[in-house]
């Protein structure tokens, strides 16, 4: 009983939601449920029968309709014309199940009797009605234009009507109805002589606005427009009038003076089937018919001559096209992803198919193209999967890039004898294509023509071919044959790359550029090998890849004529063992020979000035290589990973970039002997056998954060007599577990992190007495490293800068230091550290880390126990105090005048303790013999400056070698601080004469003080180069130079001794520059001093730019150049 009363519950809320008294069977009760769309709206599930001016004729509930045997009578009431049938059956109402608005289809009286009788003045528009279902009280607003005034009556539906307006031609008129809810037909009246245009496409509405009626209802929601179908006579059709008409069925454009479709006219129709189109219509504007997504079938009349682009782009229901007369081509997209497509009939008279027409058309199995057809665009029939047979037309000219790329389905193609080019990809993809037929008319084949068809076995090009683009063949697996034109003129690389069937190779011996054309052809053919060789003989010149993974050669020799061994060219042939350079090569590119495994005997020639990065990476074969003289640029990487023992260098320059030499593991020897200026730059021996470091020139640059980095058989290094200032040189020598000693160079400034980390058989470090910081880890798992000097120049130590020393037995911490990490810890034979500074450095409780032996002695300066202790908490009871003095390393000028007797030593005793009432006492010796001090030293405690009189020194031998050696001691206590000083000559024993050349750009004059200046003065983007040669005795040549300029923008560059600078740009580096100078306008003179080593000719150059911005001060560079006695 229970369920009998929800049922009823349940059919009095449907009928109450449907307006409806009729009792509903239980079948009907879901269906009536699912037309229920919101609260409030009541939705009326009746078949409605309506006239011409949307009078309801007749209503029906879906069960009364089911009861009827045939539609009702057709209504006769609209003078001059004839209803000839409603426009659905009755079959037809019932299948859809749901709410219908039916209306009836009229035709024109023929009798011209009959029209004149009844026909009134204003004409009707057939057929053009537009069907509103409105759900709750709206304005809706039509959007039209008319061509004259007062031309247009609209009839609501509703019993009212209004007219248009005031309108002309291009005028735009809104006209505003308000409707009750209901079902209504619009429909219009003309004036003799005006049309009706419905839209406007100067403001993008269309026929009901663009989105919305007044604000009110949406059209996509409310499915404004539902007329089954329209028919439009003397209607002017506007931009955009029906589109989003989502239930639009049919469209029947009948015969009338509508010639042209605008565009997007019925776009987004997504439930249009039918379309008729009438036999005036010329022209199809942009996406008429785009996104109709219903659309099975069109028929495009002899009338249409004009076919804009994406007229039916998107209707994937679309199976069938047929076009048939006038039209001359078919605009881009025209027929674009119609899934469905499946026959095409094109007329003759057809000239130009243009990009994408068919473009993943996938059911498209065969077209046929009308001769007249001259032109096909590029991607026409991309991704045609199911194309399986086209005939080219006759009188083809043009076939576009990406034509019929992915008609992974055709098979055949001929090519007509007025086809010249073949475009870029036109058939790549086309996976099922095994033959093709080439005229004589072809010249050009483009890149990637015919890439991967897998099942193409060969390739007869005709004698007239000139061009073969970029892998025009590529990737053709099954391709057996090939027969190159003798008439090529043009074949770029990798034309058959990866043809790896090939059997036959047929190339003229005229060919003069062998490209790489047959990359990665793994198939071996001793025919092939014969073809390569007789093209290595005949070739001038190799392009890219030319041989790349070609496993024909064991043996090659190039030609000199070649210059240029190119990108590629022998890479990856894995049994190549040798290969000789003739002389005349100039370059091997990068990846030259890369990962030639079997590589052994590699002949350079003294030609050769440049090996590019990675030229010869991975030859792992390789044992021993000599690098002609004239080698000037020397690539990154370019024999990393190499079976290297020894190398030898001729050249005098070399600079050796990053991973030169890297994870060669077997490299013990390198001969740097007749090399004079030699740059380190990166990772150049990383993981190398190398088992010394030494010999190197004194003009050696090391940039190198890793140079001997993990080299595990490196035994010593010694690179102490290198005259280049070096500050930091990283992690060189880190992981080196063989390395026992090291000669640092003079002067190094940083032991940078890591950079003797976890080399276990580290003894004795050499040339550490001028750094001035020591990094994190820097001397970290040095187990054999009993002592090593600081001196007074070092501030800071970083952590565990000398952890897990086991055999450290004594370290002395100079005075200067005053940041100190953790740097000391599991020492475990640590005794004595003499920590010297006055302040803890750092302040760090934990300044000494932790894990020492357990006797240790932290010795302190006198009265600063308790200062430590304070700090260093956990090192209590293991200090000590001691007397000192502290006096830094001494180091004085250079050159001692030997007129002068009075000598001063300066800024080298600052912070060394001295007491005023201490006595100072001075001892000089030269050439064995004492020399007397005139007076008492002079001590000035505030610039730790010593000023003494020693006897005169009289002139000796230009080339004596003796040095003059000054001692110092207080109180009578020798406080061990040496100076030296070599001897400076009388002036009048001075030679020194030189001369200015002029090199490029503007070059440099003299100015009348004697002084020289660059050329290009406030002249933008200008360069000024000059020479300066000389002879000296003397020891030191200065050159006071001044640049003035704008800063950071006018730039000058010297050179060092002896180095020669580009004679314009900036790329000047490393040991060939002596000084840059960037203009500040300041006018500073700066001093550069060179110290000559002979009295043979030497020489400098020096150059300025002036950039191309504006103009400040000289913008110049000027010099002077002295000797050591010119003032």
């Amino acid at each position: 009983m229970a369920l009998i009363e929800k049922l009823s519950a349940i059919g009095d809320a449907i009928r109450e939601k449907t307006n409806t008294t009729e009792k509903l069977t239980l079948d009907e009760m879901p269906r009536m449920i699912s037309m229920i769309s919101g609260e409030g709206e009541s939705i009326k599930p009746y078949i409605n029968f309506y006239d011409w001016d949307g009078t309801l004729l007749h209503q029906y509930t879906l069960s009364e309709f089911a009861n009827l045997e045939a539609l009702p009578e057709l209504p006769d009431n609209l003078p001059g014309y004839t209803a000839v049938e409603w426009n659905y059956d009755l079959d037809t109402i019932l299948a859809m199940q749901s709410h219908v608005n039916v209306g009836a289809i009229y035709n024109q009286n023929d009798s011209e009797e009959s029209a004149e009788e009844t026909t009134p003045d204003p004409v009707y528009v057939d057929g053009t009605k537009l069907h509103l279902h409105i759900t709750k009280e709206t304005n809706v607003t039509l959007y039209i234009r008319q061509s004259v005034t007062n031309g247009v009556s609209i009839i609501w539906g509703d019993g009212e009507s209004s007219g248009a307006g005031t309108g002309y031609g291009t005028a735009n008129i809104s006209v505003s109805h308000k409707y009750a809810p209901g079902d209504y037909t619009i429909s219009f009246v003309l004036a003799e002589g005006c049309k009706l245009t419905l839209g406007q496409a100067n403001s993008s509405r269309n026929v009901l606005g663009s989105s919305n009626i007044n604000g009110d209802i949406s059209i996509q929601s409310v499915k404004t427009l539902i007329a089954a179908e329209i028919d439009l006579r003397n209607t002017i059709v506007s931009y955009g009038a029906f589109k989003s008409c989502y239930m639009l069925k049919s469209v029947v454009l009948g015969d009338g003076e509508a010639s042209e479709l605008s565009s997007y006219t019925f776009q987004y129709c997504y439930a249009l089937e039918d379309v008729t189109l009438s036999n005036s219509i010329t022209k199809l504007g942009t996406g008429v018919f785009g996104n109709c997504t219903a659309l099975r079938n069109i028929d495009i009349p002899a009338s249409v001559t004009y076919l804009d682009s994406n007229n039916f782009e998107y209707c994937h229901a679309l199976e069938s096209v047929t076009i048939r007369g006038a039209l001359t081509a078919l605009g881009n997209y025209t027929f674009r992803e119609c899934y469905a497509l499946k026959n095409v009939s094109l007329a003759y008279g057809l000239t130009s198919i243009n990009s994408q027409v068919f473009y993943n058309c996938f059911s498209l199995k065969r077209i046929v193209l009308p001769n007249s057809i001259t032109y096909i665009g590029s991607e026409a029939f991309r991704n045609c999967r199911s194309l399986k047979e086209v005939s080219l037309p006759a009188k083809l000219k043009t076939l576009g890039g990406y034509a019929f790329c992915s008609c992974s389905m055709l098979q055949n193609i001929a090519l007509p004898n007025t086809v010249t080019e073949i475009g870029i990809y036109a058939f790549q993809d086309c996976s099922a294509l095994q033959h093709i037929a080439f005229p004589k008319s072809v010249l050009t084949i483009n890149d990637y023509s015919f890439n991967k068809c897998y099942s193409l076995k060969n390739a007869i090009l005709p004698q007239t071919i000139q061009t073969l683009k970029t892998a025009a063949f590529s990737g053709c697996t099954a391709m057996e044959y090939i027969v190159i034109s003798p008439n090529i003129v043009s074949m770029a690389t990798q034309c058959y790359v990866s043809c790896m069937c090939l059997k036959n190779v047929i190339i003229p011996e005229s060919l003069f550029t062998m490209p790489g054309i047959l990359r990665s052809c793994y198939m071996y053919s001793a025919k092939l090998k014969e073809i390569y060789e007789i093209a290595l003989k005949t070739c001038a010149a190799l392009r890219e890849s030319s041989f790349n993974q070609c496993l024909y050669f064991d043996k090659i020799t190039l030609r000199g004529e070649l210059q240029t061994v190119p990108t590629y060219a022998f890479a990856d042939n894995q049994v190549l063992k040798n290969a000789v350079l003739s002389e005349g090569i100039k370059t091997i590119a990068q990846y030259a020979f890369y990962n030639d495994y079997a590589l052994q005997d590699l002949e350079l020639p003294e030609s050769l000035t440049s090996i590019a990065a990675n030229a010869f990476s991975g030859c792992k074969s390789l044992k021993d290589i000599t690098f002609p003289a004239n080698v000037a640029t020397y690539g990154s990487n370019a024999f990393l990973n190499t079976g290297l023992e020894s190398a030898r260098f001729k050249a005098k320059t070399v600079k050796l970039d990053g991973g030169f030499f890297q994870n060669c593991y077997s490299l013990e020897t390198v001969d740097f002997s007749a090399v004079r200026d030699l740059s380190f730059n990166n990772v150049v021996f990383i993981s190398s056998k190398l088992r010394e470091l030494k010999n190197l020139p004194d003009n050696t640059f090391i940039t190198s954060t890793n140079l001997c980095d993990n080299c595990r058989n490196l035994v010593s290094v010694d690179i102490g007599n290198i005259a280049v200032p070096v500050t930091d040189i990283g992690y060189s020598f880190r992981q080196c577990t063989a390395l026992k000693t090291v000669v640092l160079p003079k002067g190094i400034r940083t032991i940078g992190q890591e950079m003797f980390r976890d080399d276990y058989a580290l003894k004795k470090v050499e040339n550490t007495e001028s750094l001035t910081r020591i990094g994190n880890s820097a001397f970290s798992g040095c187990r054999l490293l009993e002592s090593i000097t600081l001196g007074t120049r070092l501030t800071t130590i970083e952590n565990s800068a000398f952890s897990y020393c086991y055999s450290l037995r004594k370290l002395d911490i100079p005075y200067s230091v005053t940041s100190m990490a953790p740097c000391i810890s599991n020492c475990y034979g640590l005794e004595d550290l003499y920590m010297y500074p006055l302040s803890v450095p750092g302040g760090n409780s934990n300044g000494i880390g932790s894990s020492m032996s357990s006797d240790y002695v932290i010795h302190v300066p006198k009265g600063y126990r308790t200062a430590y202790e304070e700090k260093w908490t956990t090192h209590a009871g293991h200090f000590e105090e001691f007397e000192f003095i502290v006096v830094s390393n001494p180091v004085i000028t250079r050159y001692i005048l030997l007129s002068a007797t009075s000598i001063t030593l300066r800024n080298q005793f600052v912070n060394s303790y001295f007491e005023e009432d201490q006595t100072f006492t001075i001892t000089s010796e030269y050439m064995g013999t004492n020399l007397k001090t005139i007076g008492d030293p002079v001590f000035n405690y505030e610039t730790g400056a010593i000023t003494f009189n020693l006897e005169k020194i009289e002139p000796v031998d230009y080339t004596a070698t003796e040095k003059l050696v000054v001692h110092v001691s207080v109180d009578g206590k020798d406080i061990s601080c040496d100076f030296t000083a070599n001897l400076k000559y009388a002036k009048s024993d001075i030679t020194f004469d030189y001369k200015v050349e002029n090199m490029g750009g503007r070059g440099f004059v003299k100015n009348d003080d004697g002084s020289y200046e660059s050329a290009c003065q406030n002249i933008n983007s200008a360069w000024a180069v000059c020479k300066l040669t000389f002879h000296t005795s003397s020891p030191i040549l200065y050159i006071d130079c001044v640049s003035d300029g704008e800063n950071n923008y006018d730039y000058g560059i010297v050179s060092n001794l002896d180095c020669t600078l580009q004679l314009n740009g900036n790329a000047d580096t490393g040991v060939s520059v002596k000084r840059n100078f960037y203009g500040n306008g300041d006018r500073k003179v700066e001093t550069l001093e060179f110290e000559i080593p002979d009295e043979e000719e030497h020489f400098i150059y020096l150059k300025y730019r002036k950039d191309g911005s504006g103009n400040r001060g000289a913008d110049s560079l000027r010099f002077k150049v002295r000797s050591v006695y010119d003032e």
